[in-house]
Formats: structure tokens, sequence, C-alpha cells
């Protein structure tokens, strides 16, 4: 499936008047190759994918990656853009996700490819996340089902005495022993007066009797969440 979401985006770079796109996300990196790694780059161009990263995920990426061509570097990924053949010719414009590129990490870009124009390509990408197919569903639907089960067998233990931050605690355990990689956000439970917290992260407060519990939650599935 990475292959056909890498394909149809690059039929977005063309139609976006774009000769290459450069993604940094691993989160995006992941859903367009199936890398589950920490470090990478991935370039696209209307005819071809490449994907940087270093010595320590070389048998990973041969395991994981679908759909474009992977090549490990030395030091930085970022230092690696300038031996891409892709990007070597002057005045090229070169996509980028903005809302997941920090300023400086913006600069190091320009330095490493000084003859490239960079086009905020957000929507790009975007668009193709809007409509799930058939293995995105199931990957939501088991995550979803994850957090059901994993709740289910913790409600036994909210009563008055217990902490906050363990009920969170064994709720991610049983996520986890029931097939999650990891909590899709940081857990929240929190009880009587903190339950009017919308974002308040499990503390050391004890449950009381007659205190009211919020909890907010969800498991993630081959890098989808509930």
């Amino acid at each position: 499936m990475s292959a056909k979401r890498i394909n149809a985006l690059k039929k977005k770079i063309q139609s976006e008047h774009l000769d290459a796109m450069l993604i940094t996300s691993m989160p995006q990196i992941r859903y367009l190759t199936g890398f589950s790694g920490d470090t990478a780059l991935l370039v696209l161009t209307r005819t071809a994918a490449e994907m940087l990263t270093d010595f320590r995920f070389i048998d990973q990426a041969k395991q994981q990656v679908k759909g474009a061509k992977v090549t490990i570097i030395k030091g930085s990924a970022f230092a690696g853009l300038k031996d891409v053949s892709a990007l070597k010719p002057r005045n090229i414009r070169l996509g980028f996700t903005g809302e997941h590129l920090t300023v400086s990490v913006k600069d190091v870009i320009s330095k490493a490819l000084p003859d490239a124009l960079l086009v905020n390509a957000d929507a790009a990408l975007a668009e193709l996340a809007w409509i799930k197919d058939a293995e995105e569903q199931a990957n939501i639907r088991k995550a979803v089902a994850i957090g059901d089960l994993a709740f289910e067998r913790i409600l036994n233990l909210v009563k008055p005495g217990v902490r906050e931050r363990e009920l969170a605690a064994e709720l991610e355990y049983q996520m986890m022993m029931l097939g999650s990689e990891k909590p899709a956000f940081d857990t929240i439970v929190c009880s009587g007066y903190r339950s009017a917290m919308p974002h308040g992260v499990a503390s050391d407060k004890k449950l009381e009797k007659g205190d009211f519990v919020t909890f907010d939650f969800g498991a993630t599935v081959n890098g989808f969440v509930s």
C-alpha cells in the first residue's frame, strides 16, 4: 500500500508544478514508506523516491521500506541531500511540509541546497490522507477495539484510594498487551476537581468517593491511532 501512496504523491508533485518534494516528518515518512524508525528524510520527484537514513537502520529499512530506494549515509541526513541526484539541478522547485518544519531546519536545507527554490506544499500531502483506504480503516478499527477492551479491563481498579497515575499506567499497559505500539497521546486521567481540566495529565491525586473521573486515551496500530 505504501507504493500506492508514493505514486499518488508523485502525481501531486506534478499537479502542484513542483520538481521534487522533501518529507521530514517521521509520521509522514512512515505513512508513505512503512518505515517506523526515528531518523530519515524522504525525497520524491515525479518519477522516483529515495529515503535517506543512517547505518543504525540498515536492516530495518530493508525490511520495511516499500516504494522508495534506500540510501544509507554517514552523519546528518540533511548533509546527504546535496548528493541526491534529483536535487542537483539549479532552480528546482522543492516542496516541503511547512507544518512539520522548524525555521532552523529550513535554514539547514537551504544551506545544503542553495540553488533550490523551497515551496511550502503542505496541502499536497495532507489531501492524500483525507480518504482512508481499507487498510487504514482496518488499522484504526483495531486501535479502537484495543482501547475499548483495555478500558474494560481497568474499570474494576477505579475505586477510592487509587492514584490517577496508577490508572493511566495500567491502561497503557493493557493497551500494549493487546497490541498497541504506544499511546496515541499522553493519557489523561483526572478525578474530582481535576476532572474539569480538558488536558490534565494523570497526577498522584488519589480518587475519592463520589469523584467524577475523566479518561482520555487512545491506542496506536501500524502508525494509526484511536
